[in-house]
């Protein structure tokens, strides 16, 4: 399996040098962008993700719109297998991103926190892997090496985040020339319920303790309070879409974003109602229309 991985990345490497010495070639940009998934598939497979949680790309036979597609922190790409079936079936071509986290420790991750303080080589091991595959800004690294990738194939490109995802959109969008951003039920300002106070109480007085025992929801909360307390103005045309009723997301947020938008092609849509998780169930489909329609106005 490690000669496969060696074969592609020498490929990819051979492509590259390839490009560069004839730019105007599409077919080699698609075959460095099919190498380039193929070695994180070869990557997730061999790190045991189960085949529906891992990338993926749906690539267009002609040249087209590229969209990229990022999760939340407690899912994985396969939440948003649905809405990329949507935007290909419009004619887009699709990568979904996997972030580095493990969604089964998005809530407490205790039971890996309880292991680790067994003694023993194995329990430190166990520890070290949740803190070096938990963190916000390994998440934005790997997002960022993906979207440079496909901004090499196709420079009109559209960023598209869900909840923590959509953070992770919105400090892209800040470093790279895209043409638009989509924020779903975009993680700027958490809801100010029972679980997120004591959260945070608890964090306050044991840090360690809680990044240990929560190490999803302690990076994801450390990266929206720097990119919230960060964010001055937005040059580049985004849609954002939240419901009203959501129980995790505050609409505090959905307010800030309009507020430091500056494009006049920015959208902004309060759902009624819908929950957090509007990609799915009986708003997906309203949701998945509002999206094809900025990126096809923009």
């Amino acid at each position: 399996m490690s000669n496969q991985l060696e074969n592609i990345n020498q490929a990819i490497w051979e492509l590259k040098q390839m490009i560069e010495a004839e730019p105007e070639r599409r077919s080699l940009r698609r075959d460095l962008l099919r190498f380039f998934f193929e070695s994180r598939q070869h990557i997730e497979k061999r790190g045991g993700i189960p085949e529906e949680d891992r990338s993926f790309l749906m690539l267009q036979e002609r040249e087209s719109i590229s969209c990229v597609l990022l999760h939340g922190a407690g899912g994985t790409p396969a939440e948003m297998q649905p809405f990329a079936e949507h935007l290909f079936s419009q004619g887009y071509s699709v990568y979904g991103v996997r972030l580095p986290l493990d969604p089964k420790t998005a809530d407490t991750g205790f039971g890996e926190y309880i292991r680790s303080r067994f003694p023993g080589e194995k329990g430190k091991q166990t520890v070290q892997k949740i803190r070096s595959s938990n963190s916000w800004s390994e998440c934005l690294s790997h997002s960022q090496i993906v979207l440079e990738t496909v901004l090499g194939y196709s420079p009109t490109a559209y960023l598209i985040g869900f909840s923590f995802g959509a953070t992770l959109a919105l400090e892209l969008a800040l470093r790279y020339p895209l043409k638009g951003t989509v924020l779903i039920s975009p993680a700027l300002v958490p809801a100010s319920n029972r679980r997120y106070m004591l959260f945070k109480f608890w964090k306050k007085i044991f840090p360690s303790l809680v990044k240990n025992m929560a190490p999803v929801r302690s990076t994801m909360l450390e990266f929206i309070d720097n990119v919230r307390t960060g964010l001055k103005e937005v040059p580049e045309p985004m849609l954002v879409i939240q419901s009203a009723d959501d129980p995790v997301i505050s609409a505090r947020g959905f307010q800030i974003l309009r507020r430091v938008s500056t494009h006049p092609g920015s959208r902004f849509v309060l759902l009624e109602n819908g929950g957090h998780v509007i990609i799915k169930g009986d708003r997906s489909p309203k949701v998945f229309d509002i999206c094809s329609s900025f990126i096809r106005d923009i």
